[in-house]
């Protein structure tokens, strides 16, 4: 960098008062002796903010050595008074070198003032303060060096810090354990994890008792590059170096496991963490119960945060979202639902995240009114809905299959895309290319059936806008996958919604559906593909839900969705209660079950697993077929042959 700018002048000196702040006037050499730092640091902290610094405290400087006035000066940064700190500084590096005050500008006065740079952070003043030295004739030490690395960590400039190390060992300056943390710091923020394995073997080398953080730090650096075997090793080397681990380093394992889908492993951490009396924090409960949702083991979710509760550790809003998403995965709905009004009952603010896991759950509950109205109460909290949220959605109030909450997901699209999501991209804008081009992102199923009817509707306005020269020789349409998130359908879910709705549209569709590379592509011969827009079949399939039905809907409220609802509610309490009734009429009575059936029934259990598996059943719904099938067996209703027919069939 280039030199810095001369110093400014000092301001001029007052009469030689000494503390004009605080006392009398100073007299003699054994008053200089009794002013200590914290006098000065009291006289300074009592100046009103237009007041000099200096003209309070000028005499009292005479009594500080250069230790002591980096004492004093980092006292005002950490209180606050960073500017009164520069002040002080900056007009004593002011001075001519032959002042009497000139002394105080030393190694430990200028390191103290390149550290606190870090706070701001400010790396130009840093450096300059560091070059200003060097003309001085001001040796650095480790320290320095220490300092300014740090600062560059601060101002996030990391080629310049390991630059500043470097120069260091250049310089002859032996680094101490301080330094080497930093410099792995570097390395962690680079996401060079390698290079901190290195410098912590470096150290193991050099038989430097390395200390908690810096193994923590590493093995953070292996757990966020997905290096786990790395980061065990590392765990391993810190145990047979004595060194105890802390929250910090469990919490870092477990996360890391928990990315790997090795929960196992993460909850064997969890159990030695516990077995070593190491205090689990929120953190370590969060990356747990995080990485029970990557392994769809909802039930220990839970577990976990039962037992987080009991340990009076106060969960936080990563924690409940995690919970939520780990209870959606699951398939659990009522449990997300309980574990979100649990979140607002102790007074933890719901996030887009929270939100977006709430939905999630609903969709796969198939729960499209319940889904509408978290979308509506996220709104109003004031939180963005992502593109997750909004392919949630359409999934859920498409497969729905209720042409209300169909026509509801078009509307949804619509102010989706206007938002900037489901954008369709034209890929080949140059007319001399054969083929129009088209391609978007869509991540349920829901959304691309959607989408591409959206897509088939522009395209007959096209038509009737531009003309069948629009089309060129040939459409092609690509719906491709993009980061990985929560609500990811697999490209052939895609595929075979795609091509059911392609299928069931009517005859003469020209369009012709593929799957390669995780990319589902429609494709149609443009003279084709117009003849069959313009046709009253294409009409009757676009229309019902962008024309027809649209402004019939448009002002759906999920209060009126929800009410019906309650009238569901009501008619699934009058079916239990035939069902209590059934019950009663009918009492289970183990002696009328024939020896034949018992002699069958892990056979019957197993076919109806088998069965339900196919029909896509709940667990829930198996096991009360299998125990509607027992009240069958065990009240007489049936007999023996009857029951063997049923049993053959």
């Amino acid at each position: 960098p280039p030199p810095p700018p001369p110093p400014p002048p000092p301001p001029p000196l007052p009469s030689m008062t000494v503390l004009a702040a605080a006392s009398a006037t100073h007299t003699s050499s054994s008053t200089h002796s009794e002013t200590t730092v914290e006098d000065l640091l009291d006289i300074i902290l009592q100046l009103k903010p237009h007041e000099h610094a200096i003209s309070a405290i000028y005499q009292g400087l005479h009594c500080l050595d250069s230790s002591a006035l980096a004492a004093l000066l980092k006292e005002l940064a950490k209180q606050g008074h960073f500017k009164r700190s520069i002040e002080v500084f900056d007009w004593l590096r002011s001075l001519p070198s032959d002042h009497e005050l000139a002394y105080l500008c030393d190694l430990y006065t200028y390191t103290t003032m390149i550290s606190q740079c870090g706070t701001q952070p400010q790396l130009q003043r840093a450096m300059d303060l560091f070059n200003e030295m060097r003309q001085r004739g001001v040796s650095c030490n480790v320290h320095t060096f220490s300092s300014l690395m740090n600062v560059c960590i601060k101002a996030n400039n990391l080629d310049f810090a390991q630059d500043v190390f470097n120069q260091m060992i250049r310089e002859g300056v032996f680094p101490n354990l301080v330094t080497y943390n930093i410099l792995i710091d570097v390395f962690v923020k680079k996401g060079q994890w390698d290079e901190a394995v290195k410098v912590l073997d470096t150290l193991g080398n050099q038989g430097v008792q390395v200390e908690v953080r810096t193994y923590n730090s590493v093995i953070s650096a292996c757990s966020k590059s997905g290096q786990l075997k790395q980061g065990v090793r590392v765990y391993d080397k810190m145990v047979a170096a004595g060194v105890k681990p802390t929250a910090t380093t469990y919490t870092a394992l477990i996360s890391a496991y928990g990315k790997w889908n090795q929960l196992d492993k993460a909850m064997e951490i969890f159990h030695d963490m516990v077995r070593r009396g190491c205090e689990r924090n929120v953190i370590t409960y969060s990356s747990l119960i995080s990485a029970c949702e990557k392994a769809g083991r909802w039930e220990l979710a839970l577990d976990l945060f039962n037992r987080m509760l009991k340990e009076n550790c106060r969960p936080n809003v990563v924690t409940f979202n995690t919970l939520i998403a780990a209870c959606a995965v699951g398939g659990h709905w009522e449990k997300a639902s309980e574990c979100f009004e649990q979140m607002q009952s102790q007074g933890c603010r719901p996030d887009s995240i929270t939100y977006g896991g709430l939905i999630s759950a609903f969709e796969h509950g198939g729960q499209w009114r319940r889904a509408l109205k978290a979308y509506e109460e996220m709104q109003t909290q004031g939180c963005a809905p992502d593109a997750a949220i909004f392919n949630s959605l359409l999934e859920v109030l498409w497969q729905s299959g209720v042409l209300m909450a169909q026509v509801k997901a078009f509307q949804l699209w619509t102010h989706a895309n206007r938002l900037g999501f489901f954008r369709i991209y034209i890929n080949s804008r140059q007319q001399t290319c054969p083929a129009l081009q088209c391609s978007i992102v869509a991540l349920t199923t829901g959304a691309a059936i959607v989408t591409v009817l959206r897509w088939l509707g522009e395209l007959r306005n096209k038509l009737y806008k531009d003309g069948p020269s629009f089309f060129r020789q040939s459409v092609t349409f690509k719906l491709q996958k993009s980061k990985q998130t929560r609500v990811e359908h697999s490209a052939a879910q895609i595929y075979g919604g795609l091509s059911t709705l392609l299928s069931s549209s009517g005859g003469g569709c020209p369009i012709a559906i593929s799957l390669a590379d995780s990319v589902v592509t429609l494709e149609a011969p443009a003279a084709a593909l117009v003849t069959w827009l313009k046709s009253p079949t294409f009409g009757d399939v676009v229309q019902m839900y962008t024309q027809r039905y649209s402004q019939q809907f448009k002002q759906l409220a999920s209060n009126l969705l929800f009410s019906e609802d309650v009238a569901i509610a009501a008619r699934c309490i009058e079916v239990f209660s035939a069902v209590r009734k059934y019950e009663q009429m009918h009492v289970l009575n183990n002696s009328l079950c024939p020896p034949e059936i018992l002699q069958q029934r892990p056979n019957i259990v197993r076919k109806a697993f088998w069965y339900g598996a196919e029909f896509r059943f709940s667990e829930d719904t198996i096991w009360e077929g299998l125990q509607l099938f027992d009240r069958i067996t065990c009240s007489g209703v049936l007999t023996v042959s009857s029951l063997a027919s049923v049993i053959a069939a």
